[in-house]
């Protein structure tokens, strides 16, 4: 079996290269290949640099408030999509009406200017999350509310509501109704709180 080349981005002050990791690399047949770590201090100021370098990527990446030292981990299996979000903040804006992310709130309090963005690892999607949780039992990120690596976005509770049948379904999550109604995420998404109707028949709100 030819060997996947998985590109790591360490910080030198801290030895993450533990035996479980190397275990872990021998026992899936993976090369692993050390890389310089590269920190970016001003995410703001490197925002398209940010974007460049990570189109076509998967990892684990670490947002770090640079006021307070607080920081967020998080993983994506496509990273150039993932950062392209934080940096809207309309997109935000929008997830917080639905839910609440502290890293989110925090971006729009301090600004980007005060996060520094790291690259901890690049690896391979399918052991992405659990490089993710390896790395959140490593920091311990104050910004994480759920101390689980690959739990969704947590929101409050969606109702759609049936104008036609004079009915209302309660979720405990988006995706959960988006799959009930057979939608993507991103189409049910679009009609939270807008009053417009889906299928001219759903009225969705949260």
């Amino acid at each position: 079996m030819e060997k996947q080349i998985i590109c790591l981005k360490y910080n030198k002050n801290i030895s993450y290269l533990l035996n479980k990791d190397l275990d872990l690399i021998h026992k899936s047949n993976l090369f692993l290949e050390i890389i310089d770590f590269d920190k970016s201090s001003n995410s703001l100021l490197n925002k398209d640099k940010i974007l460049k370098d990570n189109i076509n990527k998967s990892g684990v990446y670490r947002w770090i408030n640079k006021i307070t030292g607080e920081s967020y981990i998080g993983s994506s299996k496509d990273l150039y999509s993932r950062f392209k979000n934080y940096y809207n903040k309309n997109y935000l804006v929008k997830r917080l009406e639905i839910g609440t992310s502290n890293i989110y709130k925090a971006l729009l309090f301090y600004g980007y200017s005060n996060f520094s963005l790291e690259i901890l690892e690049y690896c391979d999607n399918k052991i992405q999350i659990e490089r993710e949780q390896y790395f959140m039992d490593l920091l311990n990120p104050e910004y994480n509310i759920q101390k689980t690596a690959g739990l969704i976005f947590r929101g409050h509770r969606t109702q759609v509501k049936n104008i036609k049948e004079n009915s209302l379904k309660t979720y405990n999550s988006i995706r959960l109704a988006a799959k009930d109604l057979n939608i993507n995420y991103s189409t049910i998404f679009n009609y939270i709180n807008n009053n417009k109707l889906l299928r001219d028949t759903y009225l969705i709100t949260k």
